[in-house]
Parts: structure tokens; C-alpha cells; sequence
């Protein structure tokens, strides 16, 4: 009884062993991970204090650096990188241009503009080893959080660039998961973004905000929200200034919680975990206009409130972070 007992116990302690190495190791390994970014922006450097801060804390001394900036016109080189993490607009370019062989991450970047660019250097696109973390916030996040505002069966306004049958049944399919309806138009079919905005605005208890170009634009934004405050009619944004200009919420991820995501990504390689390729934004902030929420009469709700109800319904639906 007692070789058995002390058998058992070296069995224990033998994988106890075993376990805690297997660990060391997915950490103790030596590795270099280049940075590019533009260098004079506040934006890119947030986003970049919050990615080294979370891995600094995961690898300590076993993870180091390499910063680019995308705007100088020094050489550089990321050959010695076992990662490459692209922040913004000007970043993505520079990697498209260079074709790295290592894993990249393509971060806070709006989704449109990535596509954007992957057209333009289509000659180096689909890559195996590209992935993304967009800003533009998931559909049906938005959904409820028009759905939270209102409280009752609601018909939202939308406009999208262009007719595409797949994303419109995509679109109401998450509609209906949302238990919405949609009001839906493009502004391909019309000379003038507005004339979109205004078919959508039409019979629509809520406006949301789209991060689309050929639709939402500095002056488009600005006679949304004149004409939406004129018909009570709510807009939801994706920034806060949209509800300083007078939407009565928005709904974004600050460059700290992209950041705080993008080194999650990279974690998750060096551990080998399956990582979707394309990534929406796991942390959020809601934004509320207290005025403007006053003078259409909707409930009184804190930014909190609607963060932790979209919370307890993200819950156990992990997978529409990856539409």
C-alpha cells in the first residue's frame, strides 16, 4: 500500500513537472517583434504603449522590439522579426509594399480602408500569413445597442456603398437575430450620399452611422444629424465626435483596447492557439449625449448600463466578433 502511495505520488509530482516546464517554455522563448507605425501619431502611440505594455508583462525580458517608423525614409529591416504588428493606414501600405514572410497583423485600421488597400497591392493578396484587428464595430453590436436605446420592435436607417446581395442578406440575417427591422439603402444607386441617407432616414426609428466613406463624410455626418434632430429621429455613431456634433450615442474602441487586443493576437501565435484571420474589436465604449438623449425623450441609461447589457448578450456568442 504504501509503494503505491509513493508511486502515485511521484506520478504526481512527475507531471506537476512536466506541466510547469511545458510552461516555461511557451514563455521563456527569446523572440523579436517588429512595430511599425506612423511616428508623430497620439493615436498610433496609445495603441502602441497599451500592445507593449500587455506583452511586456507576458514575456518580460524575453520579448524585444523593433519600431518603424512608416514615414521615414531611413532603411529598414524586419527580417530578424518572428511577428510584424502594422498600426493604421500608412503602416499597412508599407508592409503591402514589402511583403514580409512572418506573420503580420494589419490593426486599428477601418475595415474599408484595408480593403482598399489589399485591392491596390492585390498582386500580394490573400496572404496565409496576414490578419487583421479592423476598428469598425461588429453589425450586430450596433443592433442591440439601437435595440437597448428603444426598447420595442424598431425599424433602423442604414446606407452602404454599394449593392452587394451577399452582405445585404448578411445584413438582415443579423437583423432578425437582433429582432430589428431595417430600413436599407446604397448610395451607389443615387448621385448624392445624401439622397441615400434621406431614402434610409425615411420611416426609420433609428439611424446608425456606418464607418463608410462613400457614404459618411465630414459634410454627409453633419446634415445626418440636422435632419435627424429636426425628425427625432436617433442617430447612433462610431466616434465620439459624433456625439459631441449630436448623436445621442456612439459606440467605438478607444487605441488602448485595440492595442490591448493586438497583443492578445500575438500571444495567442506564440502559443500556436487557432486565430481568426479576421478579427472585430473584443473591447468597446459606448458614448451617450445626455442633452440630446433628454430632448428625444429616451430612457435615461448611463454608458455603463448599455456596456454591460451588450456584454451579457455577447456572452456565449463569441463568434460574431468574427463575422
Amino acid at each position: 500500500m504504501k509503494k503505491t502511495r509513493i508511486l502515485f505520488n511521484t506520478f504526481i509530482l512527475i507531471s506537476a513537472l512536466l506541466v510547469y516546464t511545458s510552461s516555461v517554455q511557451s514563455t521563456d522563448v527569446s523572440f523579436k517583434t517588429a512595430i511599425v507605425f506612423k511616428d508623430n501619431s497620439a493615436l498610433h502611440k496609445k495603441t502602441i504603449n497599451a500592445i507593449v505594455s500587455k506583452l511586456k508583462k507576458q514575456y518580460g525580458n524575453n520579448i524585444q522590439f523593433i519600431f518603424i517608423d512608416a514615414n521615414s525614409h531611413k532603411s529598414f529591416s524586419y527580417d530578424d522579426a518572428m511577428f510584424i504588428i502594422s498600426v493604421g493606414r500608412d503602416a499597412a501600405k508599407l508592409i503591402l509594399e514589402t511583403t514580409p514572410k512572418q506573420p503580420v497583423l494589419f490593426t486599428l485600421i477601418p475595415q474599408q480602408t484595408l480593403h482598399m488597400l489589399f485591392n491596390t497591392y492585390k498582386h500580394n493578396t490573400p496572404k496565409s500569413n496576414y490578419y487583421s484587428i479592423v476598428i469598425n464595430q461588429p453589425l450586430l453590436r450596433k443592433f442591440r445597442l439601437a435595440k437597448i436605446l428603444l426598447r420595442k420592435n424598431i425599424t433602423v436607417g442604414m446606407t452602404i456603398g454599394k449593392k452587394d446581395l451577399k452582405s445585404e442578406k448578411y445584413i438582415f440575417h443579423l437583423a432578425h437575430e437582433a429582432g430589428i427591422k431595417i430600413n436599407l439603402s446604397y448610395t451607389s444607386n443615387f448621385n448624392k450620399a445624401i439622397d441615400a441617407i434621406k431614402q434610409s432616414l425615411i420611416n426609420s426609428d433609428i439611424f446608425i452611422a456606418q464607418h463608410d466613406v462613400n457614404s459618411i463624410n465630414r459634410h454627409t455626418a453633419k446634415w445626418l444629424l440636422y435632419m435627424s434632430y429636426k425628425n427625432n429621429i436617433p442617430v447612433i455613431g462610431y466616434s465620439p465626435s459624433f456625439t459631441k456634433a449630436g448623436a445621442v450615442t456612439a459606440i467605438f474602441s478607444t487605441p488602448e483596447q485595440i492595442g490591448k487586443q493586438s497583443a492578445e493576437w500575438l500571444v495567442a501565435m506564440t502559443l500556436k492557439k487557432p486565430v481568426q484571420t479576421l478579427q472585430y474589436p473584443k473591447y468597446f465604449m459606448v458614448d451617450i449625449n445626455k442633452q440630446v438623449l433628454r430632448i428625444l425623450r429616451l430612457k435615461n441609461i448611463t454608458h455603463h448600463e448599455i456596456e454591460s447589457k451588450i456584454q451579457k448578450l455577447e456572452r456565449g456568442h463569441d463568434n460574431e466578433l468574427n463575422e
